[in-house]
């Protein structure tokens, strides 16, 4: 893996100019490092501080230290500064005195956290979902604009995966090898055959766990440091990202929900929308993803509709013209060419 690409995705989610493909393969990417969250809020909290200064020859002894030490990163890398502002000079600054910190603090120890590249990867482009038996045995069905990855020695000591997005999982029962799913810094474990739904996009607000049968464990970090808790079948745990502690989390806990005859958290592996009292514009960005189209409010009041509702349509055309219909308050106007979706008030 790169040690670059990692901060070059860094540097552009800190500019909030990093797309949600970026923002996946950053999530990937910071699970391969395994590297301390506390290095990546400390970055954070700088970064979005109110005023930062240094001197010309401070800057200079960091940068030459950095140049000789991890060559992988240097004054020649283009891509690191061709955005010419003072936040990106700041930010190679900061880069640079995280990672020599690293380095002398911990010599080896920085590079000892970097795993191997995952060898293999599952995934679901948006617009479609993807079903796989892993090499265990167990199934699991990707929603759209996810990934999974795995090492080629899965199943043997260890079961490992990494997850972008989301996924429900069917976990076979095989006693001493753990099952275990990293989605950032949040690690999911499951206790015998278990059957979950995992929903982590980088881009969202929160990370939802939901538990149908068995037993799983979730390890993520609060304010007061690293909080374990287990859910038991029919549990659900919502961990709301903390604005204010970058990769911190606080946890609402709740169960799962039933609709005519479908659960809420997972129905979307089956092809069905199960909504309770969400709103139009949180609706909306799943079906961004569900079929790859850009939806578009013409109107900023219909962004705050409500709806509850057991849906399932074959394409756009037909899950918003149910939902048109069960809301009486709004048409649409799709355009198949540039796959978007005007939504205006009746």
């Amino acid at each position: 893996m790169s040690i670059n690409k990692y901060w070059i995705l860094k540097a552009k989610q800190l500019n909030n100019a990093a797309t949600p493909d970026e923002l996946s393969e950053l999530s990937l990417l910071s699970a391969c490092m395994d590297a301390d969250t506390r290095v990546d809020n400390g970055l954070h909290n700088i970064w979005h501080a109110q005023s930062y200064t240094s001197n010309e020859l401070d800057r200079e002894r960091w940068m030459m230290l950095l140049s000789a030490r991890v060559p992988e990163i240097s004054l020649q890398q283009p891509e690191v500064l061709s955005v010419k502002t003072r936040r990106s000079r700041k930010l190679v600054f900061l880069i640079s005195l995280i990672i020599i910190s690293l380095l002398t603090a911990g010599g080896a120890l920085f590079f000892h956290f970097i795993r191997p590249v995952p060898a293999h990867e599952i995934s679901a482009i948006r617009g479609t979902k993807t079903r796989a038996t892993l090499p265990d045995g167990s199934v699991v069905n990707l929603n759209a604009g996810s990934r999974l990855l795995y090492q080629n020695d899965y199943g043997q000591k260890e079961r490992h995966l990494l997850l972008s997005g989301e996924a429900f999982f069917d976990v076979s029962r095989i006693p001493d090898v753990p099952f275990a799913v990293t989605t950032g810094n949040i690690t999911l474990r499951a206790y015998g055959s278990s059957s979950f739904n995992l929903c982590a996009y980088p881009e969202d607000n929160n990370i939802s766990a939901s538990l149908t049968e068995g037993c799983i464990q979730l390890i993520y970090m609060q304010p007061q440091g690293n909080t374990s808790v287990v859910l038991q079948s029919g549990q659900k745990i919502i961990l709301h990202k903390d604005p204010q502690h970058p990769g911190m989390y606080q946890a609402q806990w709740s169960q799962i929900k039933h609709s005519a005859g479908e659960i809420q958290e997972s129905a979307w592996k089956d092809n069905m929308l199960v909504v309770e009292n969400e709103r139009f514009e949180h609706l909306a960005t799943r079906l961004e993803r569900w079929y790859d189209v850009k939806i578009i409010f013409n109107n900023s009041l219909l962004r705050q509709l409500t709806f509850s509702s057991v849906s399932k349509g074959k394409n756009v055309q037909e899950m918003l013209s149910v939902l048109s219909r069960n809301s009486g308050k709004f048409s649409y106007i799709y355009n198949p060419t540039a796959k978007t979706v005007t939504i205006y008030a009746k």
